[in-house]
């Protein structure tokens, strides 16, 4: 939390100094030594399908909604939908990213 406080700072003000986060943010964004002598490993490289993600896992996009099923979207209140999309999100996206 203290770090996003130092970023809205620095975001915010002309320079670091009037922030008061110069050195603060300075080391925040430097690497730490460690990280910086450590042997580069190679990745493991997958071959990247024809086809994306989201397509295989969930189908092609519709585009043949009909008046009801648009005018159900509409009239569902605001926070039911974004509870869905939450959803649905989480479903689809690993919680610790």
């Amino acid at each position: 939390m203290a770090q996003v406080a130092f970023f809205a700072r620095a975001l915010t003000c002309r320079s670091p100094q009037a922030a008061g986060v110069g050195s603060a943010l300075s080391r925040l964004l430097t690497s730490s030594s460690s990280a910086q002598h450590a042997e580069p490993q190679l990745a493991a490289v997958e071959p990247s399908p024809s086809v994306p993600r989201w397509v295989r896992e969930l189908g092609v996009v519709r585009t043949d909604w009909t008046r009801e099923e648009v005018s159900e979207v509409y009239s569902t209140p605001l926070l039911d939908l974004v509870f869905r999309a939450a959803t649905v999100h989480r479903m689809y996206n690993d919680p610790s990213m």
